[in-house]
């Protein structure tokens, strides 16, 4: 979903796999915005403070937290994202933390109709994709050898046929004496 939501916006994600990465791309100029799991920092015994430390001017750091958990988390250019969250939500949570302070509120955990909609098309999209990959599978694990074996037996059929008019066509072999 990260991935959807920032191609959306033409943002290209940068995924890392250390809190040396994370802090490294934190200080690049080119970055604009971190966006951290709370779980996954929790796994890595990392606060979300540390994390907010490595914060400098101009930089979003935005939050995903799992279920309705109360995260607090304040800053100028700090936002939550309670999961599930649409791809218009984190889209909103980093553009606001752009272009100003916004305050968090409980209401911003709520879906809208739209942002439902989205989330449930990128959803299907996904189950849709999965399906068909497996049914192209499943028929090509059929249908190739049984192909295959059509195949084997018609050029089977065509080199015997083929020796048997070599065989009728030619004279007899000389008589040896």
């Amino acid at each position: 979903m990260v991935r959807v939501a920032l191609s959306q916006s033409g943002r290209t994600p940068l995924f890392l796999n250390s809190y040396d990465e994370l802090r490294r791309a934190a200080q690049a100029p080119d970055i604009s915005c971190v966006i951290v799991s709370a779980d996954d920092l929790a796994q890595a015994a990392v606060t979300p403070k540390s994390v907010m430390s490595l914060g400098r001017p101009g930089l979003v750091l935005v939050f995903l937290a799992s279920g309705h958990a109360a995260v607090d988390l304040q800053g100028p250019s700090v936002r939550v994202v309670h999961v599930p969250f649409s791809a218009s939500e984190l889209r909103q949570a980093i553009e606001s933390g752009e272009t100003g302070r916004r305050e968090t509120s409980s209401a911003e955990g709520a879906s809208h109709p739209a942002d439902i909609t989205d989330l449930v098309r990128a959803e299907i999209d996904r189950i849709v994709r999965e399906k068909a990959e497996s049914m192209v599978a499943e028929a090509v694990m059929k249908i190739v050898p049984e192909l295959a074996e059509v195949m084997i037996k018609a050029e089977l059929a065509r080199l015997l046929a083929e020796e048997g008019e070599r065989a009728v066509s030619q004279d007899p072999p000389p008589q040896e004496d």
